[in-house]
């Protein structure tokens, strides 16, 4: 167990809900991955019109991931003492370490579009498209990672 100082029920939910969450992390992830390599194949082509739908759909999806990592899901638990288990200090580390890696993702694909646009155009969406998929993505592989090698342990 990760904590052996509240109560045994809340420990096992915590534990349970943890493992749960590396699940879904990974389910998550990869829809993400997979929804996103479509939606990039279609912001490549100059003469798509941009789908509204699609859009919105990158965005909340985008924007779910940022809130689960940066509050975490111990906010969508009910109790408060299952919530802090939930988020204790080894998930709080593997969140701060999942963010900087996608932190440094971020700023070698930055380089990358850089060095691309100085031989071939390069659409902004396109550009933005790729930043925020592969931040989130890495940040969110790098999380899911992290804490199902917490729990294997």
């Amino acid at each position: 167990m990760r904590s052996e100082t509240l109560s045994t029920n809340s420990q096992a939910a915590a534990e349970q809900l943890g493992r749960g969450r590396v699940r879904s992390v990974a389910v998550i992830l990869l829809m993400y991955v997979f929804t996103q390599i479509e939606f990039a194949t279609k912001l490549a082509d100059p003469d798509w019109a941009i789908e509204f739908s699609r859009t919105t759909a990158w965005l909340v999806y985008s924007s779910i991931l940022v809130f689960l990592l940066m509050k975490g899901s111990a906010v969508l638990v009910g109790r408060q003492e299952v919530g802090q288990m939930l988020d204790d200090e080894i998930t709080k580390d593997n969140r701060s370490r999942a963010i900087t890696a996608g932190f440094w993702a971020v700023l070698a694909i930055a380089a990358g579009l850089f060095s691309y646009s100085a031989v071939a155009d390069l659409a902004v969406r396109s550009a933005t498209h790729l930043l925020l998929t592969t931040g989130l993505a890495v940040a969110s592989a790098r999380f899911g990672w992290l804490e199902w090698r917490a729990y294997a342990t």
